[in-house]
C-alpha cells in the first residue's frame, strides 16, 4: 500500500507477474492501495491477477482512493486480470474513487480482463466514481473485456474512441482500441463513470438512469 504520504517513483517491471488470492486484497504494479502519489510506472511483458470478491488489480494502481494520485503510467504487452465478483481491473486504475486522479495513461498491445459479476474493465478506469478523475488516456492495439452479469467495459470516457460490441454471451462486454488513436478526457473516464445519477456503459456508448 501508498499510505497518504507515500511516494513510489520510476518503477520499471519486466517479464514480471503480481498475484493475489483472498477476498479485499488489491494488487499492482506501482501499487495495490494507492492513498499518496504512485508516477512513472512502466510494465513490459508482465502480468497483475486477482482472486477473490472486490480484489481490484492494476498498473498503476488497484485501488485509488481519495487523496490519492497516479500519473505517468505506461504498459506494453501486459495483462490485468480479475476473477471474483465486484473485482475491478484497469490500467490506470481498477477502481478510482472520489476526489482520485489517474492521469497520462498509456496501454499498447496490453489486455485488462475480468470474470465475475459487476467486475468492471478499464484503461484508465475500471469504475470512476463520481468526483474521481481520469485524464489523458491512450490505448493502442489493446483490448478490454468482461464476463459477468452487469460487468462493464471501456476505454477512456470517449465513445468516438472505442470499437464496442455485445458479445454473445449474456452480461459479456467488450471494449478494443483503434490502432493508433489517442484519447484526451478532461472529465472522469471508464468502463462505469459514475457521475449525476447516470452510469455510462461500454467508455459513455449507453446510459442508464439510476435516478
Amino acid at each position: 500500500m501508498v499510505d497518504i504520504e507515500g511516494t513510489v517513483v520510476n518503477t520499471k517491471a519486466v517479464d514480471s507477474h503480481v498475484s493475489t488470492s483472498g477476498d479485499k486484497v488489491y494488487a499492482g504494479i506501482g501499487g495495490g492501495e494507492v492513498r499518496g502519489t504512485v508516477a512513472n510506472t512502466k510494465a513490459v511483458n508482465s502480468t497483475v491477477k486477482t482472486l477473490g470478491e472486490y480484489a481490484y488489480a492494476g498498473i498503476g494502481g488497484g485501488n485509488v482512493v481519495a487523496g490519492g494520485m497516479v500519473g505517468n503510467t505506461t504498459a506494453e504487452n501486459s495483462t490485468v486480470n480479475t476473477s471474483g465478483e465486484n473485482a475491478y481491473a484497469g490500467i490506470g486504475g481498477g477502481l478510482v474513487k472520489a476526489k482520485a486522479t489517474v492521469a497520462n495513461t498509456t496501454a499498447v498491445d496490453s489486455t485488462v480482463k475480468t470474470s465475475g459479476d459487476n467486475a468492471y474493465a478499464g484503461i484508465g478506469g475500471g469504475q470512476v466514481s463520481d468526483l474521481g478523475t481520469v485524464a489523458n488516456t491512450t490505448a493502442v492495439d489493446s483490448t478490454v473485456e468482461t464476463s459477468g452479469e452487469s460487468a462493464y467495459a471501456g476505454i477512456g470516457g470517449g465513445g468516438m474512441f472505442t470499437l464496442e460490441e455485445r458479445l454473445a454471451t449474456p452480461g459479456r462486454w467488450a471494449a478494443r482500441s483503434k490502432p493508433q488513436k489517442t484519447r484526451h478526457t478532461p472529465a472522469s473516464g471508464g468502463g462505469v463513470c459514475y457521475r449525476k445519477g447516470w452510469q455510462h456503459r461500454s467508455a459513455g456508448l449507453h446510459g442508464q438512469n439510476r435516478g
